[in-house]
């Protein structure tokens, strides 16, 4: 996300943006692989966009987006995280991008 700070205060950044903009967000897990240090999640978030959320106003209206995480773990903790979220995805339906 547009100014998002690196490591565990990026990650910080980017669940209060989310809860920010949208309260009711969730994430449901659809699918998940470990394989060795690595766990890959693979999912939805849903939520209604009741506040401001990368600088533009709310819309009222909810979302579902997909979304793949891959975690890498040293010692039982999250050393690493990646994820991909379908932004452009989330914008048209928030009507901020074109469809």
């Amino acid at each position: 996300m547009p100014g998002e700070p690196p490591g565990i205060a990026g990650f910080r950044y980017r669940m209060g943006a989310l809860a920010h903009g949208f309260p009711d967000f969730r994430f449901t897990t659809e699918d998940a692989v470990v394989e060795g240090d690595r766990i890959a999640t693979r999912g939805v978030l849903t939520g209604t966009n009741t506040g401001p959320f990368m600088g533009l106003p709310p819309t009222g209206r909810p979302v579902r987006a997909s979304y793949i995480d891959v975690i890498r773990c040293v010692d039982g903790k999250a050393a690493e995280h990646g994820v991909q979220l379908d932004v452009l995805g989330l914008m048209q339906q928030l009507g901020h991008a074109p469809a």
